[in-house]
This record gives C-alpha cells, structure tokens and sequence, in this order.
C-alpha cells in the first residue's frame, strides 16, 4: 500500500470580491505517484497549487506533509516548481540562469556544471545556453523551466503546463523524464489542459469544478480499454436525462453500453434531433472529464 505523502483536508480559500476559489477541498497525494490536477480556466487549481507550496495562504483547512520524508523546516526545499507562465529577464541568457539557480539550491560549482551540460544535452538546449531568453521561442522558453527544475533533486515537482508549445519529440522527452524520476520515487502533481498528454503519464487524476474536487481515480481503472459510444448531434437535444455537452460547435453525448446507445437514438429520433455522427471509441480523459463538468453543472441547476 501507498505511504501518504501529503494530506489535503478541507481547504478553504476566499479572494477579495468573494470569489470561493476553493470549497472543502480534501485530498490524499501518495509518494510516488503522477497525479494530475485537470479542470477549466478559473477551477481552484492554481490557488490550490499556491497553498501547497505556501504562496498563498488558506481561509481554513490544513496541509499535512510527511515529516517521515519532509523537513519540516525545509518544505520548499523539496519541491521544484514550473509556474505556468515561466519567465526570466529578456536579456538574461539561460546559462546564467541556471548557474543562478543552482547557486540557490546550494550546489557547488562542479555540481552546477555537471547538471547544467547533462540536463542542456537532455532538453537539447546546449545551443541555446549562450542565448538571451528574448531570442527563446514559447517551447524552448519552456524547456528552460523545466530544466531549472531538474537542477537538484526533489521529493516533489509541481509542474503547471509541463509540454504545452513543446513538439512532439520533446513531449516524449518530458514523458521520460518524468517516468525516469518516478521510478526513483518522486512524487508529481501536474496541471495542464493536455488531456491527451495527462493520459500518458498520470496515475490518478482529480478533476476540480468551481473550487470543488467532484471526481478523484485512477486513470488506468476508469479509462483503458473501455468502450465508448459517441453520438454527436447538430443542435442541443435539451434531453435531461442524457448528458449531451457542447464540443466543436457540435453537441457529444457518451454512452458505454449497446442497449444505451439504441435508447439515446429512440430519444433523439423521438424529438426529431438529427444525428450528426455515431462512433465508437476508447473512453478518454477529455470525455471523461467534460461529462463530470456537465453533470455538475446540470445538479447545481436544478438546486
């Protein structure tokens, strides 16, 4: 059985204007697992991650850390971080960056070398380790973010967008890298829109909605090799009892069975709602995540 490695219980956290970013937010994060915080613009994810790594601070609730693996004194010590929107000074150029921040986390000037030459070669970032970062592209910007993550190591990374604007070869750097550094039995919590990356790499997933988390599992449990059939309609069917939601200008509904299947086309058929396409896929994240925001959605308005 897992060891918990951090306990998020009933957090709770209110901005200026009462905007609830977070309501009653609990949460189990485990040593060694990928876990993926996954929901829309404005969800709690980012006030969540910021409580975390004690930028902001909680109305009520609490974040226990395990003083088996933390220090408690030295929490942000073991956890590397990737904001969103990573920036450096336009004219500084990477490799003083990174000599600056390994200087920061305390490493002598061999080390720093060592990791600077292995991780550039890695991120294939050594032509640009003489460059300022106004001459850096959105995806080698990024590269640069995730390198200065990679200086030390950590017990925990915190990776917000961690391979969007990357190309696919370096999407596949990152998977690796992440999985290499699992196996080591680091922990991740990673943010990001990317379904389809998120699949790839993720243990467990929980999707927040309006400052709630309304679904937490494990990814190859709820998603690998179940079927799915899709129906995608040209208008909103507006029927309640299926959950139909708005997707490339289109409306998707998800069923799992046959015998559902041939009930939602009787009932569209019944209220003269042409069918735009019928398939049958493999359930997937994105699916999985936009039926829970739907239904959510679709509770708070018949409360």
């Amino acid at each position: 059985m897992q060891e918990k490695f951090i306990e998020i219980k009933n957090l709770n956290k209110t901005y200026r204007g009462k905007i609830k970013a977070l309501k009653n937010v609990s949460l189990d994060i485990y040593q060694g697992e990928v876990l993926a915080l996954i929901g829309l613009n404005g969800a709690g994810k980012s006030t969540l991650v910021k409580i975390l790594l004690q930028l902001v601070i909680p109305d009520s609730g609490e974040i226990l850390f395990n003083t088996k693996l933390f220090d408690r004194s030295g929490i942000k010590n073991s956890i590397a971080y990737l904001p969103e929107l990573f920036r450096i000074p336009p004219d500084m150029k990477a490799y003083t960056f990174l000599k600056y921040m390994g200087e920061l986390s305390g490493l002598n000037k061999s080390e720093i070398q060592k990791k600077i030459i292995d991780i550039s070669h890695t991120l294939q970032l050594e032509k640009w380790l003489n460059k300022p970062a106004k001459k850096f592209s959105k995806g080698m910007m990024l590269k640069l973010g995730i390198a200065q993550t990679l200086l030390d190591d950590y017990l925990l990374y915190v990776l917000d967008e961690p391979t969007e604007g990357l190309d696919p070869i370096a999407r596949r750097t990152v998977r690796d890298i992440i999985k290499s550094l699992q196996d080591k039995g680091c922990t991740f919590i990673i943010n990001s829109h990317m379904l389809s990356e998120i699949e790839l790499v993720a243990d467990r997933f929980a999707i927040i909605h309006q400052g709630e988390i309304i679904n937490i599992g494990k990814v190859n449990e709820l998603l690998r090799g179940k079927p799915v059939y899709e129906v995608v309609a040209n208008v909103n069917p507006n029927l309640t009892q299926w959950q139909f939601y708005e997707y490339n200008s289109l409306w998707k509904c998800s069923v799992s069975t046959p015998e559902e299947l041939n009930l939602l086309l009787n009932d569209l058929n019944n209220s003269s709602v042409k069918v735009h396409n019928i398939s049958m896929n493999t359930l997937n994240l994105e699916d999985l995540f936009l039926q829970n925001i739907f239904a959510r959605d679709v509770d708070n308005n018949k409360n």
